[in-house]
């Protein structure tokens, strides 16, 4: 069996990667621990061809644990390379293709890029690679692009059950897996295993703590109990004790004093060994620190967050209670400057110190050194747009200026409210001529806000009578459609359009066959989804602008929606914002997944023809941007695209 489930992998992963047509290769094929692999990744022939950073993230994959590792790479003629060494310890190695600029993949259709470690033979896989196999197929496949395939996970995890009990991470994975789809001889399995700890005269803690999790999980309250009075009697001062008078904290809707309470108890208990106590008892203070700021209680705010271990997590807190002290913009009214600045300054110092070196607790292990240093960097820019604001209202332009420029230089000057506040410092500090010159400059490259349009206005009307201004004005906004429209034009793509068929808020069928001929936006969001809301006046303005022609037809996909009435709060939604959207309804988030959407909004474009020329991911908040883009998506997916293309499902 052992040899099958190997074969298995074979076929469905290491044989896939080297047939004739695929951009990615690895030697060897079949690495030992401490060798040195050598990835090859044909750029040229890939998604990633009109892409200027390309990157590829190593993954050593250890059972439920993953890390992630930067592959330095070299490369001419369309052909990238660079080097790995596989860790010591690693089970498996796995390759993800990226660039920062584009949501596009190369995953070797969903099988990923990966091999087992093998043993010195080459032919046998080290030991515990099984349950390793099994951690990529459920937990790890988000990060490896690879299709999850949860049945599959949970034949190995039963087949190799008593190497599983060991892990604890993947035997509650199991026991999910078991109950969700209702596997009875999994569930018997599980069962069979608590019941043996509960006999077990020398039974640890964790094991008790262990299978107490897994009779929670399969709903068995007799077993649950007697787990629990055996943990209780046995260790009456360890983690079972300790969850108990931490659970009331997750349960109904208790008061902010109430939680305060409950935390002020637990931190003078002694803390259970297990990690995850720390981490719980951080995570509750900083709900409870977030509560309090808004509440405005500041002392509290000050007393949690002290009990909050993950810098990060304490960063954001402190930009959330400076920020609104700001005003927001330059021209509201500010609130206290003076705490916004102790605590904005402090989310700095803060990022600061986890860039030197974050803790275990910090990391993010699907994110490599260099991924993670980008993520903490973006975050370290947003903040100090927050505390160059702050410096500026109270007459610190200078020193504004230098946040504001590390914060534009971060976001490549391509975000207009950032550049807003930038440019306003620039005139302050360095003069009209000099913040003119820039104002210029990001209208015609598409970067601008009205705002900034309106200072532009102004700084050159000081020089030039206002038909002119008008008129210089008017042809950089043309300059910025231009190049917006010659960028646009290098994301299109061209794949075919699962077929679908929902119904909308009216009760009628609609179906995407039926718009064949047409352009088609589908636009996925759900009524919790910020970024959906943010964006959705742009996108009334982008169907009104095509409301008079009847070869483009924009339908909004409501998905991943919250609650029983799914209806009624998406119609009560449009109803209260006067959109005039055909709303659809993926009740089943059936849809969604033919789409393969990892987050909303996220739209797609469909041409004339059934097949996607768009895909679009996020909101950057400009809504003129994304107006234009848009309509240019839409103006490029119905050009070149007859009528002979054919949609995929549905057949």
């Amino acid at each position: 069996m052992k040899n099958l489930k190997f074969s298995l992998f074979l076929t469905l992963g290491l044989a896939a990667w080297t047939a004739q047509g695929q951009n990615l290769r690895f030697m060897p094929e079949k690495p030992l621990a401490g060798e040195t692999m050598t990835v090859e990744y044909a750029v040229a022939k890939s998604p990633f061809a009109k892409e200027k950073d390309v990157y590829i993230t190593a993954y050593s994959i250890i059972a439920d644990k993953i890390k992630a590792m930067d592959v330095d790479l070299s490369g001419q003629s369309g052909m990238l390379k660079g080097t790995i060494a596989v860790p010591a310890d690693a089970k498996a190695m796995y390759f993800v293709v990226g660039s920062p600029e584009s949501e596009a993949k190369d995953n070797n259709d969903d099988k990923g890029w990966g091999t087992p470690v093998y043993q010195s033979d080459r032919k046998t896989p080290v030991a515990g690679y099984a349950l390793t196999e099994a951690a990529i197929y459920s937990r790890h496949s988000y990060y490896l692009q690879t299709k999850r395939n949860d049945s599959e996970s949970s034949r190995i995890f039963g087949e190799h059950f008593k190497e599983l009990t060991a892990n604890e991470s993947l035997l509650n994975m199991f026991g999910v897996q078991a109950v969700r789809t209702k596997n009875a001889s999994a569930i018997a399995q599980l069962k069979a295993y608590a019941q043996e700890v509960l006999a077990k005269p020398k039974a640890t803690e964790d094991e008790l703590a262990s299978a107490l999790a897994l009779s929670q999980t399969m709903e068995d309250e007799t077993l649950a109990k007697a787990l629990t009075d055996k943990l209780k009697k046995k260790y009456p001062k360890g983690l079972i004790v300790w969850q108990e008078k931490s659970k009331p904290f997750f349960e109904g809707s208790p008061t902010l004093d109430q939680r305060k309470a409950i935390v002020d108890e637990l931190a003078k208990l002694p803390l259970p060994k297990k990690e995850s106590a720390a981490q719980t008892l951080s995570s509750m203070a900083n709900r409870v620190a977030s509560l309090c700021l808004r509440a405005k209680d500041y002392a509290g705010f000050e007393k949690y967050s002290a009990f909050v271990t993950n810098r990060i997590d304490k960063a954001m807190m402190y930009n959330s209670l400076a920020w609104p002290e700001t005003g927001e913009s330059i021209d509201a009214p500010a609130g206290n400057l003076e705490l916004a600045k102790k605590y904005s300054g402090g989310s700095l110092q803060l990022l600061k110190q986890v860039m030197q070196g974050p803790t275990e607790q910090e990391k993010y292990p699907e994110l490599s050194p260099k991924r993670m240093n980008e993520m903490l960097e973006s975050w370290y820019a947003m903040f100090g747009d927050t505390y160059g604001l702050v410096l500026f209202k109270q007459g610190q332009a200078e020193e504004a200026l230098k946040y504001q420029q590390l914060a534009c230089e971060q976001r490549q000057f391509k975000d207009p409210e950032t550049n807003e506040r930038y440019c306003v410092y620039l005139e302050k500090v360095k003069g009209a001529d000099m913040a003119e010159k820039k104002l210029e400059e990001l209208i015609a490259g598409g970067y601008a806000s009205p705002a900034m349009k309106d200072q532009f206005k102004r700084l050159f009307m000081a020089n030039a009578p206002e038909e002119m201004t008008a008129k210089y004005l008017a042809m950089l906004e043309k300059e910025s459609r231009m190049r917006i429209k010659e960028e646009t034009k290098k994301k299109m793509i061209d794949e075919p359009a699962p077929t679908f068929t929902l119904r909308n808020l009216k009760g009628e069928t609609v179906s995407l066959e039926s718009l064949k001929g047409k352009v088609v936006v589908v636009d996925f969001w759900a009524t919790w989804c910020g970024p959906c809301i943010s964006s959705f006046p742009g996108m009334q303005r982008a169907q009104n602008a095509h409301q008079d022609r009847g070869d483009v037809v924009f339908l909004f996909v409501d998905t991943w929606e919250n609650g029983t009435e799914k209806e009624k709060n998406a119609q009560a939604f449009i109803d209260k914002n006067k959109y005039t959207f055909n709303v659809l309804m993926d009740n089943d988030n059936e849809v969604v997944g033919k789409y393969k959407v990892e987050g909303i909004p996220t739209k797609f474009i469909i041409g004339r023809d059934g097949h996607i020329r768009f895909k679009s991911v996020g909101y950057s908040g400009n809504e003129d941007a994304l107006v234009d883009e848009m309509s240019f998506m839409i103006e490029l997916a119905g050009e070149g695209t007859g009528d002979g293309g054919q949609m995929e499902g549905g057949r």
